[in-house]
């Protein structure tokens, strides 16, 4: 307890080895303690013989500055408690502005009664499995990720936020703002290691996929200090969910983001009665708190076994291809979400909420999310980037019109190859551009070299003056204009055979006569039989009612010339036997 010159009292926690030193010793003048410089080595030699004879008495407190594992895993720290095999206590967290939001409020019955509705979803479980995951990452030494529940308004994904949330601490303000800086967040994650951070409603701002990487590598950035020195990087284990009405990613993202992104696209899907909702949220709002000390138990008690039943889990999941490495790691996230349920499941059990089978629920997302939805290489990705921009830009790769030029060094040319056929042949600058601004940094040079290795790009083989050897060069040489320009020349059939775009071609360029057959309307042989259409004059006006002709035209729906029809059918019938086409 330190009193400064003001007579106001606080309390500061040092350690032992800070009071022996010189400079530990000095700091105590930025906390209000009054002394000279030249006192330090008095105030030393003082906080000597206090620990010599007080070490015995003085009292004990854990003290931390951080939530998450200590001691070897033999303690774990969240808010004011620390948790081990045998019970808990409270702790002291020192200069954690983070940690009054993990404090316990209300009773463990009062949340059952607000949850015990929404866990009736899978999706719910999914994401309160999710939530439940961090503390099991460093155990394991697996990577943190990324879960984003997206899904349209309506579908309670802030309530069921909330919910997760409530498994650790205060459910509202765990909840970070998406428009938050990257800083904040980041800071955020330091001081709440192995616990999950929530991010609300990111569909206000695009700048959470930029943290994508930062958080999912578990290591912050390294600096320089004032002294010249170097400030070691903060590491940490996390899930960090989102939810939002939109993905937190595009679809050319690469895939070393995505894959560490879980997507969840569903909510509670059923229209729940205002009253309904309103309860659920009153309940978890003041009433949290409880089921996170309740898991870290059921974690120690199967402290020993997690390795063993983490295989377990992994190896129940359906197979991939094997050559398909991004997928066997999104593997690894359902099977320890699968694990972090299956202990959450017996928490359940034990307080009387009815039971789910955790593998089930994950294997299910995982089949939507990776079986059914596999990962496309980035130079996939890349190379359909590069045709959908032809394809928007096509006119500027034709052939140039004498009499209106085009500026072909915009975007590219289109040449005949002997080999290969009809080529694109992209200006490299402009197409470098547009894949390095379009997906990410590096793209462009990162593709190409993947394009070159597998035959997709044309390159131009040149050779060594000195050794003779043919080496293979991804910018090609074409003729404009009596001079050589550099391209990256790409056949259709590459575009068609790795994007998949031959069948697609195939059905369109059907013979001629068929295709012409095709835009003329058919009407079935078993209808045409029970047709009976007269002969009509070709200045004849077909007209669908009655009272519009009467109006228009001041006749009578009586007259020869005039053929009235019901239906669309009917006219297109009409309008052949007229010669119309």
């Amino acid at each position: 307890m330190l009193r400064d010159p003001e007579g106001l009292e606080k309390e500061i926690w040092k350690s032992p080895a800070e009071l022996l030193q010189k400079k530990g010793v000095l700091q105590l003048q930025g906390e209000g303690l009054l002394f000279t410089e030249s006192n330090a080595g008095n105030l030393t030699d003082f906080f000597k013989r206090i620990i010599q004879n007080k070490i015995k008495t003085l009292p004990k407190e854990y003290v931390a500055s951080k939530s998450g594992w200590k001691n070897a895993f033999s303690l774990f720290v969240v808010g004011n408690r620390a948790i081990w095999a045998s019970g808990e206590t409270t702790v002291l967290q020192r200069d954690n502005p983070t940690a009054e939001l993990y404090e316990q409020k209300g009773s463990l019955d009062g949340w059952i009664e607000g949850a015990t509705e929404p866990l009736v979803y899978n999706s719910v479980r999914f994401k309160l499995y999710s939530a439940c995951v961090p503390p099991l990452l460093k155990i394991l030494n697996l990577p943190s990720f990324v879960e984003t529940q997206q899904v349209k308004s309506g579908n309670l994904k802030t309530t069921t936020g909330w919910l997760a949330a409530s498994i650790w601490g205060d459910p509202e303000r765990l909840q970070i703002n998406a428009a938050s800086t990257a800083v904040g967040i980041t800071k955020t994650v330091e001081f709440c290691t192995d616990l999950p951070i929530f991010v609300d409603e990111t569909s206000i701002s695009n700048s959470i996929k930029d943290l994508v990487y930062t958080v999912a590598n578990g290591v912050g950035r390294s600096k320089g200090n004032s002294d010249g020195g170097l400030v070691m990087p903060s590491t940490w284990s996390t899930v960090l969910l989102t939810t939002g009405e939109k993905p937190i990613l595009p679809e050319s993202a690469l895939t070393g983001q995505q894959v560490r992104v879980v997507p969840l696209r569903e909510g509670i899907n059923q229209k729940l009665k205002p009253e309904i909702v309103r309860h659920i949220q009153t309940s978890i709002k003041t009433n949290y708190g409880h089921i996170g000390v309740l898991f870290l138990h059921e974690l120690f008690k199967e402290k020993d076994n997690l390795a063993s039943l983490y295989e377990a889990f992994f190896k129940a999941f359906p197979e991939v291809e094997t050559d398909d490495i991004t997928s066997d790691r999104a593997k690894t996230y359902y099977a320890i979400i699968a694990l972090a349920g299956h202990l959450l499941e017996k928490v359940f059990e034990n307080i009387g909420i009815e039971v789910k089978d955790p593998y089930s629920i994950c294997e299910y997302y995982f089949t939507e999310n990776v079986i059914s939805d596999s990962f496309l290489p980035d130079h996939i990705k890349a190379l359909n980037a590069a045709y959908s921009w032809y394809n928007a830009n096509k006119l500027y790769f034709e052939d140039e019109d004498p009499e209106r030029p085009l500026n072909h060094e915009r975007y590219g040319w289109i040449r005949n190859d002997k080999e290969y056929g009809a080529c694109i042949c992209f200006s490299p600058d402009k197409l470098k551009k547009y894949l390095n601004t379009e997906i990410g940094p590096n793209t462009y040079e990162a593709a190409t070299e993947e394009w070159k290795k597998l035959k997709i790009l044309i390159p131009k083989l040149q050779s060594k003056n000195n050794t003779g050897k043919i080496v293979r060069l991804k910018n090609n040489q074409i003729s404009v204009d009596g001079r050589k320009v550099l391209v990256i020349k790409i056949p259709f059939e590459k575009f068609e055979e790795h994007l998949e775009l031959k069948d697609e071609n195939e059905e369109r360029s059907e013979p001629r006569e068929n295709l012409e057959d095709n835009l003329n309307p058919q009407v079935p042989s078993t209808l045409q039989a029970h047709i009976a259409l007269r002969d009509i004059s070709m200045h004849v006006q077909v007209v669908a009612y009655t009272h519009t002709l009467e109006q228009n035209m001041e006749v009578t729906a009586t007259t020869d010339n005039i053929r009235v029809i019901s239906d669309d059918a009917e006219l297109a019938e009409i309008m052949i036997r007229e010669g119309f086409s």
